[in-house]
């Protein structure tokens, strides 16, 4: 396993890595060892590098948001992007142990080769409370009700 790990590793620094299809790496077994070889790492002395070296292997997207989202699943981590490269931090959340990497990949396929996208929250839902209220209407406070008459410029505003 460790093997694997290390011929991924090697095609960071190998100037053919633009040549190598990303599809039949991330399907491949040897990337399969390696990133059993990287979560070993990563449960026996909390070493995050494997892992991160092993996402920010391809040069797609598409492929390094998969890679980073099933490890954040299965280890509980939090994934964040900077510049081209996605660092992990560890978080309170627990590990999915029963997250197997074959059947994301299948998911994977059947989604076209697209990551599924987060939903975004909608502060618009009906009976949602305050998050569907719009904020009161702005009022000048020389047109405003609370100005006390007898004032300088009594008058409306012209």
């Amino acid at each position: 396993m460790k093997e694997s790990y290390k011929l991924v590793e090697s095609l960071n620094k190998n100037r053919l890595k633009p040549l190598i299809d990303s599809k039949k790496l991330l399907f491949s077994p040897l990337y399969s060892e390696a990133l059993s070889f990287a979560i070993e790492q990563f449960l026996t002395h909390k070493n995050l590098t494997c892992l991160e070296t092993l996402i920010n292997v391809f040069e797609d997207r598409q492929y390094k948001l998969f890679a980073a989202h099933w490890v954040e699943e299965r280890l509980g981590l939090k994934c964040s992007a900077k510049a081209e490269s996605y660092k992990l931090s560890r978080t309170d959340a627990l590990p999915n142990d029963k997250l197997s990497l074959k059947v994301s990949l299948e998911l994977f396929a059947k989604n076209g080769f697209k990551s599924k996208e987060s939903p975004q929250p909608s502060a618009g839902k009906p009976g949602s409370g305050k998050a569907g209220r719009k904020g009161a209407k702005r009022v000048d406070m020389l047109d405003s009700w609370a100005r006390l008459p007898g004032c300088y410029g009594t008058g409306k505003r012209q």
